[in-house]
């Protein structure tokens, strides 16, 4: 577990300096050798993913052996467990399973800065139109976000106006504690799709942006 932790925490320090050298990038020649440079390190994390697989298919393999081995014993042994050999194995193949999806999460995330990086003029002016025009899409979509968050509240308001007349001020007053709350709650779980897609688009389109930024100081 100590040595897939340190794999973990090599190839994280590495992508990270590999993207953070990304900031001093000028050229398309600079790029191109900034390129070679993630690719193979990419290749190296995608042959340490592949290795990895081979070893969560070992254990797995274990684990199939220890279980059939346990429903082998009779009933009786059964009730005592499956031993301390299965939750060793377990153990050991689900932090595989968890470093392996580490391991690719790491490989998609330099990926796509590698997918996001000209390698001449024509793939520059491409990308710019591509990210302004998802900037523009988002942008939209957040407007409409805004607009349903909108009707959702004035919607909670007319509820409690509703309310208010039909039992007046004073009845509503006195019995209408819980239905306030279920109002109010009403209203928090109709609006929490729509504000957890509008924090996403917000942090989407600041990554745009700032890629945008990166792109336009790309002189060739």
């Amino acid at each position: 577990m100590e040595a897939q932790n340190t794999i973990i925490l090599k190839y994280q320090e590495e992508i990270d300096r590999c993207l953070s050298s990304m900031d001093r990038l000028r050229t398309f020649r600079d790029i191109q050798e900034w390129d070679r440079e993630a690719a193979n390190l990419l290749n190296n994390l995608i042959k340490e993913i592949d290795e990895l697989e081979v070893q969560i298919r070992s254990s797995q393999s274990t684990l199939e052996y220890l279980e059939r081995e346990h429903q082998s014993k009779s009933a009786f042994q059964r009730v005592f467990g499956k031993g301390n050999d299965y939750k060793i194995a377990s153990e050991k193949f689900r932090q595989q399973q968890i470093a392996k999806q580490k391991l690719e999460e790491l490989a998609e995330k330099l990926q796509e800065m590698i997918d996001f990086t000209p390698n001449n003029p024509d793939d520059h002016k491409s990308l710019l139109k591509e990210l302004r025009l998802q900037k523009k899409e988002l942008q939209v979509e957040k407007r409409e976000l805004a607009s349903n968050v909108t009707a959702i509240r004035v919607k909670a308001r007319q509820q409690t106006a509703d309310k208010a007349y039909i039992y007046g001020f004073r009845e509503w007053n006195r019995m209408t504690s819980l239905e306030r709350r279920k109002i109010r709650t009403q209203k928090e779980m109709e609006l929490a799709p729509y504000e957890n897609k509008k924090a996403i688009i917000e942090k989407q389109i600041i990554r745009i942006d700032r890629m945008i930024a990166w792109l336009e100081k790309i002189k060739g």
